[in-house]
């Protein structure tokens, strides 16, 4: 970006969430080249690096984002696992008393109440206010006043009652155990309340929230029981994010199509990734463009992997076009993150292609 753009970052974000058309069309990328298996030989690894500094794309760390217009005032490492107490090698304990492994990548392998619902009594929740815990959030705050500052409450209800209760038990639970359900939710939008005031304080513009309902072709429970069991508490939730002036964003996974009424109604801002293989980006557009803000939909399934350049560059600005008309509306990504072995030429396409459609609009 040049220095006039970076200068209005939080702007344009802010325009094109609310509608009030920004200058430009904003996009958020990532890519980290050294996960992307697949290449045979390092210089295929470096090759792609250098072409990504040649199109000016920011390098943070090992990985390569563009635009760099959010910060992560709350860091998403706070809410991802951390090695609280190692156990075995590869193995740790997180401060929900969750326990993970890293092997091939994280997951958890080991939940703290599934054993029995009389675990729940003596169960104690991590403090939202604990010393500390936000004094990263300060840092960067102060350090990136131009940003668009993205708060975090990840994993928020339905992975965290899973990580806690385990997958099978949690689809149960509300029809089976409703009390010790309702009690475990309730524990965790607390805590997840108590969290969203601590970022809103700090001066965040939206938080930004994660649970994966959704499979390839339909929702893991049917609409009407989400909205008994799970409506109402992410009612708390984005009320709580709006009472403090803030946007709000939500990660969902899959075919998710029958609750962006629902959300709609609840108040989201930010809708991501926006899957094109799980849902129609055509109908999307046509049926909730307008109501909320796209985030995403670069298909990381098919184009980018297997298309050509020319698929990459035609996807790119057919979505830039179909979300982004209503005078803002689309923040330009993918529809999760980048599979290994996805040809390099496409990657750069993306890049050069994300660029050339923000700029035009």
């Amino acid at each position: 970006m040049t220095n006039a753009q970076i200068s209005t970052a939080r702007d344009t974000l802010v325009r094109a969430i609310e509608f009030r058309g920004p200058a430009w069309t904003p996009y958020l990328v990532d890519c980290v080249p050294d996960q992307l298996a697949g290449y045979s030989e390092p210089a295929q690894i470096e090759a792609l690096k250098q072409g990504l500094r040649d199109l000016g794309v920011q390098q943070t760390g090992a990985g390569f984002r563009a635009q760099n217009l959010t910060v992560n005032v709350v860091p998403r490492e706070t809410a991802l696992p951390a090695p609280y107490r190692a156990l075995e090698p590869d193995e740790w304990v997180d401060e929900w008393g969750v326990v993970w492994t890293c092997r091939e990548f994280p997951r958890v392998v080991g939940h703290p109440l599934e054993a029995d619902w009389s675990l729940l009594s003596a169960y104690t929740l991590p403090d939202p206010r604990a010393t500390g815990r936000y004094d990263e959030a300060r840092r960067r705050l102060a350090a990136n006043p131009d940003r668009y500052r993205l708060g975090h409450v990840w994993f928020t209800l339905f992975e965290r009652l899973w990580f806690l209760r385990g997958f099978n038990a949690m689809l149960s639970d509300p029809y089976l155990y409703p009390d010790e359900f309702n009690e475990l939710a309730d524990r965790i939008v607390a805590f997840s309340v108590a969290s969203i005031e601590q970022q809103v304080a700090l001066g965040v513009d939206g938080i930004f929230f994660s649970d994966d309902w959704g499979t390839q072709d339909r929702m893991l429970m049917r609409p009407d029981d989400w909205r008994k069991w799970y409506k109402p508490y992410y009612k708390r939730l984005f009320d709580a994010v709006h009472a403090g002036g803030a946007h709000v964003w939500m990660h969902l996974c899959g075919h998710v199509v029958p609750i962006i009424g629902d959300l709609i109604d609840l108040g989201i801002n930010v809708l991501n990734p926006v899957q094109p293989q799980a849902m129609n980006v055509d109908k999307l557009a046509a049926q909730y463009g307008g109501h909320l803000c796209f985030y995403g939909g670069i298909d990381v399934q098919g184009t980018l992997p297997h298309g050509t350049p020319q698929d990459v560059d035609r996807e790119v600005r057919h979505l830039f076009e179909i979300f982004g008309r209503y005078s803002g509306g689309y923040i330009g990504g993918t529809s999760h993150s980048i599979m290994p072995g996805t040809p390099a030429e496409n990657i750069l396409t993306l890049y050069t292609s994300l660029r050339d459609a923000s700029a035009a609009g």
